[in-house]
C-alpha cells in the first residue's frame, strides 16, 4: 500500500478543518477537511470522523487515479494528484490536459505549467489555489 501521508498533509495544509458544515467558495456544502459528498446544511462531525473521512476519500481517489493514469507514478506523484483531485474532483483530473501530459510522458516543465492552469474558482484567479497548485507541482516533481 502506498504512503498517503504527503497527500494528507498537503490537503490539511490547504483545506483546514471545520467540524460544522459550511459553504465553500463555490457554495458547495463542505465539512471536515473539505469533504463535500453527502454533506448537508447543519451537519456536525467529530475530529476523528473528519480525519477518517479524509483518509477514506484519499484511498478512493488513489484507486481512481491509478485507473486513469497509465504512467508509472511514485508515491509523491500519486499524492500530488490526490490533492489535485480532492480539490477539483476526479472528473477535473480526468478531463485535464495534465492527465494527458502525464500519460504522454511530458517534460517536467510542461507538467508544472499544467498544474498551475487550475487556479480559478468562480471564474476568478484565487491566490490560495495558485499556492496550492504550486505545492502540488513541487510534490509531483520531487
Amino acid at each position: 500500500m502506498e504512503n498517503l501521508m504527503p497527500a494528507l498533509n498537503l490537503i490539511r495544509r490547504f483545506e483546514g478543518c471545520k467540524l460544522s458544515a459550511y459553504q465553500d467558495i463555490c457554495d458547495v456544502w463542505t465539512i471536515g477537511w473539505g469533504t463535500a459528498h453527502g454533506v448537508t446544511e447543519g451537519m456536525q462531525i467529530t475530529q476523528e470522523q473528519a480525519d477518517q473521512m479524509l483518509l477514506d476519500d484519499c484511498q478512493k481517489l488513489s484507486a481512481k487515479i491509478r485507473s486513469i493514469i497509465t504512467a508509472q507514478l511514485s508515491d509523491n506523484q500519486l499524492c500530488a494528484l490526490i490533492s489535485f483531485a480532492y480539490n477539483l474532483g476526479i472528473a477535473g483530473l480526468f478531463q485535464s490536459t495534465l492527465r494527458t501530459e502525464i500519460n504522454a510522458g511530458a517534460p517536467r516543465e510542461q507538467l508544472e505549467v499544467e498544474f498551475l492552469k487550475w487556479n480559478h474558482a468562480g471564474g476568478q484567479v484565487v491566490a490560495g489555489l495558485t499556492t496550492r497548485r504550486q505545492a502540488e507541482a513541487d510534490l509531483f516533481l520531487s
